[in-house]
This record gives structure tokens, sequence and C-alpha cells, in this order.
């Protein structure tokens, strides 16, 4: 499966797998932590080198230096994300929306409708709020992701006509 925009609501074990591949699972920048500073101070034939920690000139404590941790692997973010995606809450959803030219991943809260009703036992009222909802959602499509029809078809002829003509053999039917 390939495509720009996805979403998932709750899934199965098995299949939080391969859906979590659909995200971006590259491991974040290692977190850095402080750790005693170390010095060699002497050598040992046994053991190797002998370390102690540094201590601070500044107060009674040790020095402490900062490290980075060792980076996580990419298979530990995936099974994260499958996971995630396993334990989704009700009406709550994982999506991923290419934005311009980056692809964003986030989680959304659903609104549960407390009553859905037929078309024709709503009010006027609720009509025309749900009228104007789904035009604003139209014209933001059209606005930032869609293209018009005549440009779509255009490209689509274009390519077919440069596509090289291939003629197939003809095939003769036996004689009856």
């Amino acid at each position: 499966m390939n495509c720009a925009n996805f979403i998932c609501l709750r899934v199965s074990g098995r299949d939080s797998f391969e859906l979590a591949s659909q995200f971006d699972n590259t491991p974040p920048e290692p977190e850095e932590q402080y750790r005693p500073l170390y010095k060699e101070i002497r050598q040992d034939e046994n053991h190797g080198p002998i370390f102690s920690e540094v201590k601070s000139p500044m107060s009674s404590g040790r020095q402490m230096v900062k490290q980075k941790l060792p980076r996580r692997l990419y298979s530990d973010v995936a099974a994260e994300r499958a996971n995630q995606l396993t334990t989704l809450l009700n009406h709550e959803a994982m999506v991923r929306l290419l934005d311009g030219t980056r692809l964003r991943s986030f989680r959304v809260q659903l609104h549960k409708h407390e009553k859905d009703t037929l078309p024709e036992q709503r009010t006027e009222q609720e009509q025309r709020e749900r009228e104007a909802t789904a035009t604003a959602i139209r014209k933001h499509s059209k606005e930032h992701y869609g293209r018009d029809k005549r440009f779509v078809e255009a490209e689509i002829r274009r390519l077919f006509e440069a596509q090289p003509k291939t003629k197939l053999p003809e095939k003769k039917l036996p004689d009856a």
C-alpha cells in the first residue's frame, strides 16, 4: 500500500505491523544523559587499564560529561508504532498527511456523534450546518490538494500518447 494521505483507526496485532510501515518510523535523535567522567589511573597486567572517576575541582562531587545514548533501531520504532495502532481508543485515529512536500503524522481525536439522523429527520438548521461544513471541507481540499479536472485529463492524455504504440498480433480463428 502506498498513498500520500492515510487514516488508520484501531487495528488488530497482525495488521498493525504492516500498517505501521506506512508511517515515518525514522528513529529520533538519541537522548543525552550526564555520566561521570573517568580517567585511567594505571595499567594492570591481568585486567588491563584501571579507571577512576574524576573529582570536580569546584565541589566535592564528581565531574560529569554529557553523552548521547545509543540511537534506537528502526525496527524498535516501527514496533512501537504498531503497538500504538493496536491500543488506539475509540474515536481516535493515527493520520499521515502530505503537507506540501513533507509527510506529517499525528493522532486525531474524532468527534463522537451522540445521534445521527437521517436527512429527512434533520431540522433545517442542522441541514444548513452540515452543508456549510461539507462546502468548507470541499473548498479547503480544492485550494490545497486538488487539481483542476482539465489539467489531470491533459496530463493523462500526454502520458498515454507518449507510450509507444504496440500492435497486437492478430489471432486467426479455426475454421468451424
